[in-house]
């Protein structure tokens, strides 16, 4: 009888020792599956870190455009300035030399009138000696 509770002892330990390797090999599972999960949090993190640093060196080329182009954008608006104030010069001048044609074209015309007051005293003067010669023939004869 002793060896039948011998018997019965070891079948309730050999049932505990089963038990306790199934709880092991769950437990075996289970720490897998968490050593997993986070070899993929790892991963996942990694990623975004990665597009977290991608962003930001976007960013970073962003802002050097803006700045590029807030610079053009300021270059340009300094050569409409310029090419205003050379407008304005242009225009000046432009006037001055309308001005200076005007001047020159009554100039011309004043010219012109002395021009015709000359012919009319040059004519009036050979008038005047073909009348002095004829007088002269006159009191020659």
């Amino acid at each position: 009888s002793a060896n039948h509770e011998l018997e019965e002892k070891d079948i309730i330990i050999d049932g505990k020792d089963n038990v306790i390797e199934k709880l092991g090999e769950k437990l075996a599972k289970i720490h897998n599956e968490q050593e997993e999960q986070l070899a993929i949090s790892q991963s996942k993190d990694a990623i975004i870190e990665e597009m977290a640093s991608e962003l930001t060196n976007r960013g970073g080329k962003l802002d050097k455009k803006d700045k590029e182009l807030t610079s053009a954008c300021d270059d340009l608006e300094d050569k409409l300035v310029m090419i205003d104030a050379k407008d304005k010069i242009i225009k000046k001048m432009e006037n001055e030399l309308t001005h200076a044609k005007d001047e020159l074209e009554e100039k011309k015309s004043h010219i012109n009138d002395q021009d015709k007051m000359i012919d009319e005293l040059t004519n009036s003067l050979n008038k005047a000696n073909i009348d002095v010669l004829d007088l002269t023939h006159e009191i020659e004869n």
